[in-house]
């Protein structure tokens, strides 16, 4: 046997094993430790005969237990190594479900964080495009020409920038171009907008074709001015505000149900204030989504003191937090409401991501990363103001169009997908492989820069056992906050005999070595 492929983390009152094969955490007390670090690199003879005398009846029992539970449950199981999947079986592109059209990269901002700014020494930089009603409908067709089944009579599209709103003309032109196009198809349109101006044309475009629409909203005014300025450097807060009374005004059914938030967290942070700005505002609908995200690459704009503030922050509202979710009479209601939105989103997300993860109930599992093969999976197509086709948006970044696939006139170029696939591929052969942290890990061959991958591969690691530490937290207070926090169709509690349990069976001890703490369904 090969091993296994474990990571130890403790919380203030347990040590704990994640199991990285399987997805699962287990706790765990010293001794298991010790005989975990040895399981599957040393016989049960040598890890006795290099054990303290009087430990060995208690580890005797414990490999014993542990060997139930590999052979009941596959936990601890010989690790194989995680992989992505081949080219060969992600080509030719199939089942993409999804297009996001570049109405234009021209934008009347110069936020201080955006990927096209001045920030990113890599990056694309504001241009004078704007897409063909041509060649977003033709993107369709090739999205549409992906799809195996025929049964798939749904399809999104995304509007998107630069500023959507600076080409509300091209907007109308192709939402009413491919419904008369496709009748058959159940459209929804989408955007991302800046929402620093409004007109009746816009708001027209927008009612007629019921779109849903995200404004890009940082919080209240000192901090949402701080970095999303206009051209000039003016800020834009007011401006949103008059387009929030506008919308309102025109169609209040439509603005209470239509439009949502994304909120960048960025420097100065205010988390505190921006939570407060969600739950209180007035100017905002009776119901909304918030979507709450860091800048793209943030650690190229940290400036000096930025780091550790937004370090000290974070961990002063988790804690309060994570509090309020520890208190048995906080209920999903209260967890639910506006008064917690900013919270649910920046602080439990990544709480329900770790809930949902990948596990492994049996040995089926391929050892195949699925989760960051963006073509093993139904993703996005997206079409650039130049008519240039790339498989998500980080894909769209880099001023060399380094991952771009193909472009409208001519299609997909099978060679180029290849080839970026081949990359990263070979990558994660080196630094994947291994990596207990794998299946916890977002990157992606788009957002990973390899010059950088020791320092990138590092920092996911660190936030993982951290993330780790605070579920194991949580459950340890809180043994329903999957319930609170989760969602139930993507989650299966775990029912599983304890390992202290067959160890009680044939010594007799109080001992409390290992047991399953929680597994999900991803």
């Amino acid at each position: 046997m090969s091993g296994t492929c474990l990571k130890f983390f403790e919380t203030i009152q347990n040590n704990y094993v994640y199991d990285a094969w399987t997805g699962r955490i287990l706790e765990c007390d010293p001794l298991t430790r010790y005989v975990l670090e040895r399981y599957g690199q040393a016989s049960s003879e040598e890890i006795l005969r290099t054990a303290e005398p009087q430990d060995r009846d208690s580890i005797r029992a414990r490999l014993k237990a542990i060997d139930e539970l590999r052979e009941r449950e596959g936990v601890f199981d010989e690790f194989k190594g995680f992989k992505h999947n081949s080219p060969a079986r992600m080509l030719p592109v199939q089942n993409i479900h999804g297009l996001v059209v570049e109405l234009t990269d021209r934008c009347n901002l110069r936020c201080k964080y955006c990927i096209f700014g001045e920030a990113y020494a890599d990056c694309r930089v504001y241009g004078s495009d704007t897409v063909t009603v041509e060649d977003a409908i033709r993107s369709f067709e090739l999205m549409m020409g992906t799809k195996t089944m025929d049964a798939d009579t749904h399809a999104q599209v995304t509007f998107f920038g630069g500023e959507p709103f600076l080409e509300i003309d091209v907007m109308r032109r192709i939402a009413a171009g491919l419904r008369s196009r496709y009748p058959e198809i159940a459209l929804g349109f989408n955007l991302t907008t800046n929402g620093s101006f409004i007109n009746e044309e816009i708001v027209e475009t927008l009612v007629e074709h019921n779109m849903l629409i995200w404004i890009s909203l940082d919080g209240p005014e000192r901090i949402h001015d701080y970095n999303r300025c206009a051209v000039g450097g003016k800020g834009t807060f007011r401006s949103v505000m008059n387009t929030l009374r506008y919308l309102r005004e025109y169609d209040a059914s439509y603005f209470n149900r239509n439009v949502n938030f994304v909120s960048v967290i960025a420097y100065p942070y205010g988390l505190k204030e921006r939570a407060r700005f969600f739950a209180e505002c007035p100017e905002l609908p009776d119901n909304f989504m918030l979507r709450v995200t860091d800048r793209a690459r943030q650690e190229e704009m940290f400036k000096d003191g930025e780091a550790a503030q937004f370090a000290r922050e974070f961990r002063e509202a988790w804690a309060d937090f994570q509090a309020r979710l520890a208190d048995p009479g906080f209920t999903k209601e209260q967890y639910l409401s506006r008064e917690n939105l900013f919270w649910r989103q920046a602080l439990c997300s990544p709480l329900r991501t770790y809930f949902k993860r990948p596990v492994a109930y049996d040995r089926e599992f391929d050892g195949v990363l699925h989760k960051t093969d963006c073509l093993s999976r139904r993703v996005r197509l997206y079409v650039s103001a130049r008519g240039e086709l790339y498989l998500c948006i980080p894909a769209t970044y880099y001023a060399d169009r380094r991952y771009m696939i193909g472009n409208v006139r001519e299609g997909f170029q099978e060679e180029a997908i290849r080839r970026i696939l081949e990359r990263w591929i070979a990558f994660s052969r080196e630094h994947c492989r291994t990596c207990w942290a794998a299946r916890l890990c977002s990157m992606c061959f788009a957002m990973m820069r390899y010059e950088d991958s020791e320092r990138i591969c590092g920092g996911i690691r660190n936030q993982a056992e951290e993330w780790l530490s605070r579920i194991a937290e949580l459950k340890e207070m809180r043994p329903d906050i999957v319930e609170l926090v989760g969602h139930e169709n993507n989650y299966e509690e775990i029912k599983s005999e304890e390992i202290v349990a067959a160890i009680r069976r044939r010594q007799g001890k109080q001992d409390h070595p290992v047991q399953l703490v929680e597994g999900s369904a991803g």
